[in-house]
């Protein structure tokens, strides 16, 4: 119950002022900014938090800087300033290792990788989590082991290792219903709820999301609340139920703007576009794709940006404003010449609306894009250990269907498995 802690925290920075007990009025704000965080509170985070480092500094309290320092950059980072949070982080390692806290030095290593992986830098981020997740093993840390095997999930989810994300974010998900870690344990099902919707489990997904959303309801975690909210809405745009997954998809949106919760706001107008789509309302999501990608691009997620400018494309071809699209087109396949889709929520979906648009303008090159999509199809398919969720995969997903059905239709020779 964050609103009760926060209440908390701030009757304790009292007590300590009357007793006169410098270190405990520090604490106390260091508490208070980092309740109000949780809570999405950012602006009122932020001041308390600045108190407490000012403080500390002051009376030479260094692990409490840190600390201080630590909190600071998770808050840049949820505000999409990942310039000023690996400033922070960086601070905040150099006097963790001087200090030889290896508590610390794990913690802010985590941190560090999920900076790298929000700019689509996987090998990066993968090997701070590792990292991470050797030094939280050396000192038995379950708290600390349980965040980096989820974010090592992520990582693998991103890059389409499904099997090594679903290990890992089971593995996270027992280590906080051991260690009582509400908030983890919500995302822990939210993430293993993503895993399930890539692989077309479609109802197995629905029963994470749910319990993901009842913990971060019940615990006041509302940056939580929003992304589970979000990730439920493109699960109902896959189920077939445009409705609901607008209204989640809307819902997530407002909270996101509520906290400045930019990567939220972004994820959440995409599924949204998606919705909208379904919907026969093209305009609408127009819009809330165009919206997604200047937000997404203003975070430096370059890549991810790419998946709603695909939506974008949609729309504006089912607005039959084919002249806007072209150069959206060529942006994406400039892109998919040098680079690839890892960190796209749905790379298929967006190989899919290429080579759509390429065959609408009889592009010779839509052949070229199919095959690209086959083979990233198939690629993901066999890194998938169990054969049934590998079935669920390739013939669950729609854009999965879809992707084989115009390869079979196309009667190209080359064989990718």
């Amino acid at each position: 119950d964050y609103a009760t802690a926060a209440q908390r925290a701030s009757q304790a920075i009292d007590l300590a002022r009357q007793a006169g007990s410098a270190r405990l009025e520090t604490t106390g704000h260091l508490q208070h900014g980092q309740i109000l965080r949780r809570q999405g509170l950012y602006d009122e985070a932020g001041r308390e938090l600045m108190i407490a480092l000012e403080h500390a500094q002051n009376l030479g309290l260094s692990a409490i800087e840190a600390e201080c320092l630590h909190s600071l950059g998770k808050l840049a980072f949820h505000q999409g300033d990942y310039a000023a949070a690996s400033t922070y982080y960086a601070r905040t390692q150099q006097i963790h290792t001087h200090n030889r806290d290896l508590q610390g030095v794990g913690a802010v290593l985590n941190s560090l990788g999920i900076v790298a992986d929000s700019q689509g830098d996987y090998p990066s981020a993968a090997q701070y989590y590792t990292e991470a997740l050797g030094v939280f093993r050396r000192i038995g840390d379950l708290w600390g082991l349980g965040l980096a095997y989820n974010n090592l999930g992520i990582v693998a989810s991103e890059q389409g290792n499904h099997s090594d994300a679903h290990q890992y974010y089971s593995q996270a998900l027992q280590i906080c219903i051991q260690t009582d870690d509400r908030y983890g344990e919500g995302m822990a099902y939210n993430n293993l709820g993503i895993i399930a919707d890539v692989l077309g489990h479609y109802e197995e997904a629905r029963q994470y999301y749910e319990q993901g959303l009842e913990i971060m309801r019940k615990t006041g975690g509302r940056q939580g609340e929003g992304v589970v909210l979000a990730s439920f809405g493109l699960l109902l745009v896959h189920a077939g139920d445009p409705d609901s997954a607008r209204a989640l998809s809307e819902q997530a949106l407002e909270i996101a703007d509520e906290l400045g919760e930019q990567r939220v706001a972004g994820y959440a107008l995409t599924n949204l576009g998606h919705a909208l789509t379904l919907l026969n309302r093209p305009a609408e999501a127009l819009a809330a794709y165009h919206r997604a990608v200047v937000i997404r691009q203003d975070l430096g997620d370059q890549v991810v940006a790419l998946e709603s400018q695909a939506g974008e494309i949609r729309a504006l071809i089912a607005l039959e404003r084919l002249d806007e699209a072209r150069p959206l087109v060529e942006n994406i396949l400039k892109h998919l010449e040098i680079g690839s889709l890892d960190g796209v929520e749905e790379p298929g979906r967006v190989y899919l609306t290429i080579f759509e648009a390429l065959k609408l303008q009889q592009d010779e090159r839509a052949a070229a894009v199919l095959l690209a999509a086959r083979k990233n199809l198939t690629d993901q398919a066999n890194r998938i250990q169990d054969e049934a969720s590998r079935r669920s995969f390739l013939n669950n997903v729609a854009a999965h269907r879809q992707i084989n059905a115009e390869y079979s239709t196309q009667g190209d020779a080359n064989d990718f498995n």
